[in-house]
């Protein structure tokens, strides 16, 4: 039994180091976030008032995409998503 994940885990242990590698770089991760938010925001759908996703669900969908973004470590392009992400290249 691993003790870094349970039986309720949402997210496996790799994606839960990655978004906890993310936690490293605050300011990065706060201006892709907002960035992410403005290209994104025409997908936004209003439903009963209130728009889907909300700020909290889009943030989340985020991070589980940066979490689980495959790796390879032969490409650089890929081996640092959040470093790639900062200049528009995946």
């Amino acid at each position: 039994m691993l003790a870094t994940s349970t039986h309720d885990t949402k997210r496996g242990e790799d994606v839960r180091a990655r978004i906890a590698a993310v936690s490293e770089l605050p300011r990065e991760w706060a201006q892709d976030l907002k960035r992410w938010h403005t290209a994104n925001r025409r997908h936004r759908v209003e439903i009963d008032g209130e728009y889907a996703p909300d700020n909290n669900e889009e943030a989340l969908i985020y991070q589980t995409l940066l979490g689980s973004w495959p790796l390879d470590p032969l490409d650089d392009s890929t081996a640092r998503p959040t470093c790639s992400a900062s200049r528009g290249t995946w």
